[in-house]
């Protein structure tokens, strides 16, 4: 996933857990940075003009 996000220009971050099992200890922050990105790569474009 993240080599075909990069391909296709889009910001992406790779955090490998060495050694991380399921679950790990930090993965509260984890999903906070993935859904933090997920609603940025989803929030609408202000400069885009919407049709009625």
């Amino acid at each position: 996933m993240f080599a075909a996000l990069e391909k296709a220009n889009v910001p992406v971050t790779l955090i490998a857990k060495q050694g991380g099992t399921h679950p790990w200890p930090t993965i509260h922050e984890e999903v906070a940075k993935i859904a933090d990105w997920i609603d940025a790569q989803l929030r609408p474009d202000e400069t885009q003009v919407s049709e009625p």
